[in-house]
Protein backbone atom coordinates (compact mmCIF):
# COMPACT_ATOMS: atom_id res chain seq x y z
CA UNK A 1 0.00 0.00 0.00
CA UNK A 2 1.16 3.44 -0.78
CA UNK A 3 1.54 6.39 1.85
CA UNK A 4 0.52 9.77 0.95
CA UNK A 5 2.71 11.91 1.89
CA UNK A 6 1.59 16.08 2.42
CA UNK A 7 3.76 19.16 1.91
CA UNK A 8 2.88 22.55 3.21
CA UNK A 9 1.55 24.83 0.52
CA UNK A 10 2.44 27.99 2.88
CA UNK A 11 6.37 28.95 3.21
CA UNK A 12 8.56 28.63 6.37
CA UNK A 13 10.06 32.06 5.33
CA UNK A 14 9.65 34.72 2.68
CA UNK A 15 12.40 33.99 -0.23
CA UNK A 16 13.60 36.91 -2.39
CA UNK A 17 11.43 36.83 -5.76
CA UNK A 18 15.23 35.72 -7.38
CA UNK A 19 15.23 32.82 -5.30
CA UNK A 20 12.12 31.74 -6.40
CA UNK A 21 12.58 32.28 -9.79
CA UNK A 22 15.27 30.19 -9.64
CA UNK A 23 13.49 27.39 -7.64
CA UNK A 24 10.34 27.25 -10.32
CA UNK A 25 13.51 27.16 -12.64
CA UNK A 26 14.63 24.11 -11.21
CA UNK A 27 11.42 22.37 -10.41
CA UNK A 28 10.20 23.28 -13.97
CA UNK A 29 13.75 21.31 -15.23
CA UNK A 30 13.11 18.24 -13.08
CA UNK A 31 9.53 17.91 -13.87
CA UNK A 32 10.90 17.64 -18.17
CA UNK A 33 13.26 14.81 -16.23
CA UNK A 34 10.47 13.36 -14.54
CA UNK A 35 8.10 12.70 -17.26
CA UNK A 36 10.92 12.20 -19.90
CA UNK A 37 12.16 8.87 -17.61
CA UNK A 38 8.34 7.88 -16.82
CA UNK A 39 8.38 8.63 -13.51
CA UNK A 40 5.45 7.38 -10.34
CA UNK A 41 2.17 9.46 -10.82
CA UNK A 42 3.32 10.20 -6.76
CA UNK A 43 6.68 11.47 -7.78
CA UNK A 44 4.87 13.74 -10.48
CA UNK A 45 2.04 15.33 -7.88
CA UNK A 46 4.40 16.01 -5.19
CA UNK A 47 7.11 18.26 -7.81
CA UNK A 48 3.12 19.78 -8.99
CA UNK A 49 2.54 21.00 -5.70
CA UNK A 50 6.07 22.02 -5.05
CA UNK A 51 5.43 24.01 -8.56
CA UNK A 52 1.73 25.51 -6.87
CA UNK A 53 3.81 26.35 -3.71
CA UNK A 54 6.50 28.35 -5.50
CA UNK A 55 4.27 30.00 -7.57
CA UNK A 56 2.06 31.39 -5.20
CA UNK A 57 5.32 31.94 -2.96
CA UNK A 58 6.50 33.91 -5.99
CA UNK A 59 3.36 36.22 -6.29
CA UNK A 60 3.39 37.29 -2.60
CA UNK A 61 7.09 37.96 -2.87
CA UNK A 62 6.39 40.06 -6.16
CA UNK A 63 3.23 42.06 -4.51
CA UNK A 64 5.38 42.54 -1.34
CA UNK A 65 8.11 43.87 -3.19
CA UNK A 66 6.58 46.40 -5.76
CA UNK A 67 3.32 47.20 -3.80
CA UNK A 68 4.52 47.75 0.06
CA UNK A 69 1.26 48.22 2.46
CA UNK A 70 0.21 52.27 2.30
CA UNK A 71 1.40 54.33 5.50
CA UNK A 72 -1.81 54.10 7.07
CA UNK A 73 -2.32 50.44 6.71
CA UNK A 74 0.89 50.11 8.24
CA UNK A 75 0.00 52.08 11.22
CA UNK A 76 -3.16 50.29 12.10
Amino acid sequence: MATMQTISLRPDAASSVEDLVSRIADLVLERQSLRASSADDLILERNRLELVSSHWALSRALIRRHCPPKADEAAA
